[in-house]
């Protein structure tokens, strides 16, 4: 037996490691009180001095823990087993531990439990009584998810097939009950995954494999008090055929009703909608800019946007640059003081220079851009981009020798074209960037065909301030044209 056989990755470690350290004194407590003197209570006794860590060690190795636990060498593969055997009992019954702890907290599941219970023990009485107000308890509520409706059909299934139910009493409505929350469950998760794929379909160029189906908006149509369904519907019109007024109905809705919907359903909403705006702004049309705004916004004030403490280094960026793009400086600058901190550390003090640079930029202070970026070597290839891309707007803000702003973009390209990240609509809009760049330099194009080449690009970055450079372009030119 030669090999250390390291323990760190097996099931227990790897769910023991989630626990907290209130969970891991509760966890111990449950196992000396059901199994006192199992050999396995003995092993977590050891393993909770090196919680939360738990990663690979001398300490977590077979032959080690073998020999502390047990006082004697490892010799056998029956040791070894022994020692296995302790795990796996241990991995059950932190299974069963958080089970147990689950089910103290009032759930649909827990309930669904006991009904099962009173039905098996033919407390039929008890049985009707509870299902009852639990209907009525969960049709005062509003459908937050799709689940809502199954939940609602589960119960009136249940109540209405149970062996004792008067079927045939003309008070029982389960039956139709089962009927309209059928109808409403399948209505609105065909609309939610229609919607999904069409947004698949619109991103990915992938062919659709959904059937757009009229009973579900018929179901829908005749469901006017039910906000979940009249959201999906809306969703699945907006991405098969965005348009203003359907963006403006969802936002309202999401905006006003929030409460009335799961995270999920809010962060798919609020994501349709930003990738809308995103893509406008894009091809330049600058009034959704207050838009893309307000939704970030919302999204940050909600805690929609902040995922498991983190919000994601592009995200924080275009927040900062919508801000800045529409004069909120001091908002801005808030906005990176109060929130760097929900970026993750290793990401973060580069993240943080970069929103700051971005400010500076938007403040026309373009020397101070140059000399903070010229220096600086992000690993992240995004960052870079767009550090290199502040950068050359810089140079043509402050009107550098030609040569300069050509070769820089020359270098600009070689990094674009060399980084694998940096792929797709990115590479596509940050190349067209580069072009137009060329082109206005060189002066070498006529303005007509150089305005008309920037609004028909697509994707391109900082399309509206491209479109400006070329206003001033065609003063320049026609001062060049008098003096020839």
């Amino acid at each position: 037996m030669e090999n250390k056989y390291p323990l760190h990755k097996t099931k227990f470690i790897t769910l023991l490691r989630t626990l907290d350290r209130k969970e891991l004194s509760a966890f111990g407590c449950h196992i000396r009180a059901l199994y006192p003197k199992q050999e396995a209570t003995s092993v977590f006794k050891h393993l909770k001095n090196w919680h939360p860590e738990l990663k690979e060690s001398k300490k977590l190795e077979a032959f080690y823990l073998f020999k502390k636990i047990f006082k004697r060498e490892m010799k056998t593969l029956a040791d070894r087993k022994k020692l296995l055997n302790c795990f796996h009992d241990l991995h059950i019954w932190l299974q069963d531990y958080l089970l147990l702890k689950s089910l103290k907290n009032k759930s649909l599941k827990r309930e669904l439990m006991w009904l099962e219970i009173l039905k098996e023990r033919k407390l039929d009485q008890l049985f009707f009584l509870k299902i009852s107000k639990l209907k009525k308890d969960y049709e005062a509520l509003p459908a937050k998810n799709i689940w809502h409706y199954s939940d609602l059909l589960l119960l009136n299934h249940l109540e209405f097939f149970h062996t004792n139910s008067p079927k045939l009493k003309a008070e029982n409505h389960a039956l139709d009950s089962c009927t309209k929350y059928l109808d409403l469950f399948y209505a609105t998760a065909k609309l939610k995954y229609a919607s999904e794929e069409i947004n698949r379909k619109n991103l990915l160029e992938t062919p659709s494999s959904i059937k757009f189906a009229d009973l579900a908006f018929d179901i829908v149509n005749n469901s006017p008090k039910q906000n979940l369904p009249l959201l999906y519907k809306l969703l699945f019109q907006f991405n098969k055929n965005p348009s203003m007024p359907l963006f403006q109905e969802i936002k309202q809705l999401l905006f006003s009703h929030s409460e009335d919907f799961d995270l999920e359903e809010q962060l798919i909403t609020l994501g349709y909608l930003l990738n809308y705006t995103a893509s406008k702004i894009k091809h330049g049309e600058t009034r959704y800019l207050k838009e893309a705004f307000d939704l970030n916004q919302y999204g940050i004030s909600t805690g929609m946007l902040i995922q498991d403490g983190f919000i994601p280094p592009s995200q924080f960026h275009n927040i900062v640059n919508l801000a800045c793009w529409l004069k909120k400086f001091n908002w801005a600058q808030t906005f990176v003081e109060t929130h760097s901190e929900h970026l993750r550390e290793p990401f973060r003090k580069d993240a943080k220079l970069l929103a700051q640079t971005i400010i500076t930029f938007e403040k026309q202070d373009f020397l101070n851009v140059v000399e903070t970026l010229k220096e600086v070597e992000f690993s992240d290839g995004h960052f870079a981009l767009r550090a290199k891309s502040l950068i050359l707007r810089s140079y043509i803000e402050q009107a550098k020798d030609a040569d300069q702003v050509l070769l820089f973009c020359e270098s600009f390209e070689r990094f674009i074209r060399r980084h694998s990240v940096i792929k797709g609509e990115t590479e596509t809009a940050a190349l067209n960037f580069i072009k137009f760049i060329k082109m206005l330099t060189r002066k070498k194009t006529s303005e007509p065909k150089l305005k008309s080449e920037i609004a028909e690009a697509h994707p391109v970055f900082f399309k509206p301030w491209l479109i400006q450079k070329a206003a001033a372009y065609k003063q320049k030119f026609a001062a060049h044209t008098l003096r020839r």
